[in-house]
């Protein structure tokens, strides 16, 4: 009796790690922050945690209270930004720049309006990074 509960035990434990690790790994494909005085957003994407040589990210946003909804399509060596919904006043989020680094990751630059609140969901890992310039 004691070696079938032994082998329960290791398959909840290997169960609890997988799925703390899925978790993970869902956690890193999307991102919700605000933005107060910055106007960029830098976006990285890896070469390697690319599930295929091209994906997509959508941006839901409020820009200055104005709701805005964007997608990005991008390659390995470059990318193109979509305006779905840019509310009445024409407050946008426009690419300022994207290209390959190193031959390992794709940087993404991203103009964004201040004081704003949005949410990055992309089908890769990435990691972002707000600046002044």
């Amino acid at each position: 009796m004691s070696g079938c509960y032994e082998q329960l035990m290791k398959l909840n434990i290997v169960t609890n790690q997988y799925v703390d690790k899925r978790v993970s790994d869902i956690k890193t494909h999307y991102a919700y922050f605000t933005n107060q005085l910055n106007r960029f957003v830098h976006v990285v994407i890896p070469y390697d945690r690319m599930i295929y040589d091209k994906g997509s990210m959508f941006i839901y946003a409020t820009l200055n209270g104005i709701p805005y909804v964007g997608m990005i399509c991008y390659r390995k060596d470059t990318a193109t930004l979509h305006n779905l919904h840019v509310g009445d006043n024409g407050v946008k989020i426009t690419l300022n720049e994207a290209k390959p680094e190193e031959n390992r990751l794709l940087r993404m630059i991203i103009r964004i309006p201040e004081h704003s609140v949005l949410k990055f969901d992309c089908t890769d890992y990435f990691e972002y990074a707000l600046t002044g310039a």
